[in-house]
């Protein structure tokens, strides 16, 4: 609320008889310069000093009934109003929003907090002014424009910081106000530091004290907003010993040692050592990271590519990502088959490296590395001995993120049901389907002459989201990014942002954060870093993610951890270009935990002591695959051209997977009825339903990574 002074005065009543006795040309700033619009503030006070408008930007058109006038702007704030036609004095305003003028008390109105002193359709009006339409009373003063503005948010240029030690950097802090004007409040704001000892803050100006992650926070007119601080370690180097290996087993590199720089291009990281060795080598910038691309001229091999191995381990990270050791024996290789395993060290100079593990059988509970080919490799094979009959996209795309080519006739497809894809659906119903049918090589486009991706499209609203629920939103993002449509992409991003806890994560319902969907919501936001802000929110749910783990590395959703739980938090840190492996809690890794759940038969558990479950092995398949290949999203997106199918490796568009209609002697749970559908969403597919404490609480989860086991 706003109230103005009162105080014993004759200034409005000299105005009021201005406004009728002075007939004088208007300003002519934009009709001098020809301009059919402009753009002006607006805010309108009533006689208890509310604010029933604004304030806000209101675009004025000279085509409309008043002009480009202060009457106009008023007109263009959609309020009503009332005016009444003194002839050669003007039209007078005695209403607004149905508050009518009373004896000598009535609507009045500044431009740039100066009275005008002349009727409101006279007085032509210019780009940025800022018109007050105020209630007056005898004896009061006008609002000004500064005290009506709200204040919405506050951002940092840069949002987010690097610095060395001892570094400093000064950082700029603008004060966002709902009408959409803008204020540096870098001297005004109060500053702090989460972690003192990691860097200071003095009016912006940040100083690194030692390596480590913090968040400065500014605060202003009671907004707050936090930036992310990263402070790199000290300059390092590692000595390491290479050997570059080409397709046909040819040696491009001679092991050797070599020195790697941490201020070299990729630091101290495996990919950093084949800089260092001074062979010439490409590589291509994905959503997921840099991909070595050829090696010496040398183009990676289709059906592989290269790849590499530290110790004699192939690990699941990128080349990029894996930090160095003193010691580390690397052999980066062109692979042929990636399910072949490649040269090793010892096969190349006869010595065992100096950091090998001993035991040949890592413990994945112990935060070891796991063999990536192997792990994929096995959990593959349990699919294609156990489960050829594919009843869920989340199976078919957790097959697309191994690397697997379901054109071989091996595998059936689920029947998409495209016909009860109708207004009843869920957006997840819409965005599941696309998905699947994208990680299958199917065009979902055009289907039987639907566009399921414009369906989708069309289902936005105008706050961004996609439904009621928030996984129907991330999802729909996720679905469309990958189809590469065209759709509000920044109030999607927008909505999104704005369901952020205040410690970070992201929950379907209630207000404690949720590790699974703050995965999901890092896959969804991963495409839109270069949008302002988007890299502050992913970074603070990083932080909360780190902050939910649990100590044996794995992560608990309601309660209780589950592979499914870890797999989410695994594809939302590798799409938004984390290795997984710095997600840890006393050494051990989020991905040694998700290990933890695989079982004898290579399929996973949903807990601990818990036998095969389907959608535990599915997500753990896709982590896996996304650690090693990147986020799957992703790989199918850089592949597709909207209209056509995704190719597989080595596929023409156009081609038309084999098996995808079900077999007819396989049957599938029918799907819940639609008529009678309740308002909160469904889970896990049709043929997983969720259970919560014994109520069946059918929720919008068709797609979220992790489903709770049935309890009784």
């Amino acid at each position: 609320m706003f109230r103005f002074r009162r105080k014993k005065s004759i200034a409005l009543l000299l105005t009021i008889c201005f406004l009728f006795v002075m007939v004088m040309p208007g300003y002519a700033a934009d009709s001098e310069t020809g301009a059919d619009s402009c753009t002006v503030g607006v805010a309108i006070v009533d006689n208890e000093g509310n604010l029933i408008f604004g304030s806000k930007n209101v675009k004025v058109q000279s085509s409309t009934e008043y002009g480009m006038t202060a009457l106009g702007a008023l007109h263009a704030t959609g309020v009503p109003y009332e005016t009444k036609d003194y002839g050669s004095l003007g039209h007078m305003v005695t209403s607004i929003n149905e508050l009518a003028n009373e004896g000598l008390d009535g609507w009045m109105y500044t431009v740039n907090d100066e009275h005008a002193t002349r009727s409101a359709d006279t007085y032509e009006i210019k780009e940025g002014d800022h018109i007050v339409w105020y209630y007056a009373t005898i004896g009061s003063s006008h609002p000004q424009w500064d005290s009506l503005q709200i204040p919405d948010s506050i951002t940092f240029e840069p949002s987010i910081i690097t610095l060395e030690k001892d570094e400093t950097k000064q950082v700029k802090a603008v004060l966002n106000y709902v009408n959409g004007d803008k204020k540096v409040v870098t001297e005004e704001a109060e500053w702090t530091v989460e972690d003192s000892s990691i860097a200071s803050v003095e009016k912006g100006l940040i100083t690194a004290l030692k390596a480590g992650n913090t968040f400065v926070s500014a605060t202003k007119d009671g907004i707050t907003a936090q930036l992310v601080v990263k402070v790199n370690p000290t300059g390092a180097a590692v000595r390491v010993n290479i050997a570059i290996v080409g397709k046909d087993g040819e040696l491009i590199y001679e092991p050797g040692e070599v020195t790697v720089q941490e201020s070299g291009e990729w630091g101290l990281t495996a990919l950093g050592a084949l800089e260092a060795t001074g062979v010439s080598y490409e590589v291509k910038d994905t959503d997921y990271g840099p991909y070595v691309t050829s090696v010496n001229g040398q183009a990676g091999d289709p059906n592989g590519g290269w790849m590499y191995t530290v110790n004699d381990k192939s690990l699941l990270v990128g080349m990029h990502q894996y930090e160095l050791q003193d010691g580390d024996c690397i052999v980066i290789y062109n692979s042929t088959d990636w399910q072949i395993p490649g040269p090793t060290w010892e096969e190349l100079t006869g010595q065992t490296p100096p950091n090998s593990d001993p035991d040949p059988e890592p413990d994945p509970g112990q935060g070891t590395n796991i063999e990536a080919s192997e792990a994929l490799a096995e959990i593959v094979s349990y699919y294609r001995n156990n489960k050829t009959t594919l009843n869920s996209w989340a199976e078919v795309v957790a097959l697309r993120s191994a690397g697997v080519d379901l054109r071989d006739g091996s595998w059936k497809l689920p029947d998409w049901k495209i016909d009860e894809l109708d207004e009843d659906s869920y957006a997840t119903d819409y965005a599941g389907t696309i998905i699947g049918m994208l990680a299958a090589g199917q065009e979902p486009t055009d289907v039987g002459g639907r566009n399921l991706v414009q369906e989708l499209v069309d289902r936005q609203r105008s706050d961004g989201s996609f439904g009621d629920w928030l996984n129907e939103t991330i999802w729909s993002m996720i679905a469309l990014d990958t189809a590469k449509a065209e759709y509000d992409v920044s109030a999607a991003v927008k909505y999104l942002c704005d369901q952020q806890l205040a410690d970070g994560g992201f929950t379907l319902f209630g207000t404690e954060s949720d590790p699974d969907m703050t995965g999901m919501v890092l896959i969804a936001l991963a495409p839109h870093q270069d949008i302002q802000g988007v890299s502050a929110v992913i970074a603070y749910a990083v932080e909360c993610l780190k902050r939910l783990q649990g100590e044996s590395g794995g992560f608990a959703s309601w309660g209780e951890e589950s592979a499914e739980s870890a797999a989410a938090v695994i594809r939302g840190l590798v799409a938004v270009g984390i290795d997984p492996a710095t997600m840890a809690k006393n050494g051990n890794t989020v991905l040694a935990a998700l290990m933890s759940y695989q079982l004898a038969d290579k399929s996973f558990s949903h807990i601990k002591g818990g036998g095969s479950d389907p959608m535990a092995t599915c997500q753990a398949l896709t982590a896996i695959g996304d650690i090693v290949y990147g986020s799957v999203f992703a790989r199918i997106r850089d592949s597709y051209t909207p209209g056509q199918f995704a190719p597989y490796p080595g596929a023409e568009p156009g081609t038309t997977p084999p098996g995808d209609q079900q077999d007819p002697d396989e049957t599938t749970p029918a799907g819940d009825e639609r008529k009678g559908k309740t308002t909160l969403p469904k889970t896990g597919g049709d043929n997983l339903p969720f259970y919560l404490a014994g109520a069946a609480l059918i929720c919008a989860g068709t797609l979220m990574v992790r489903r709770k086991a049935a309890q009784s």
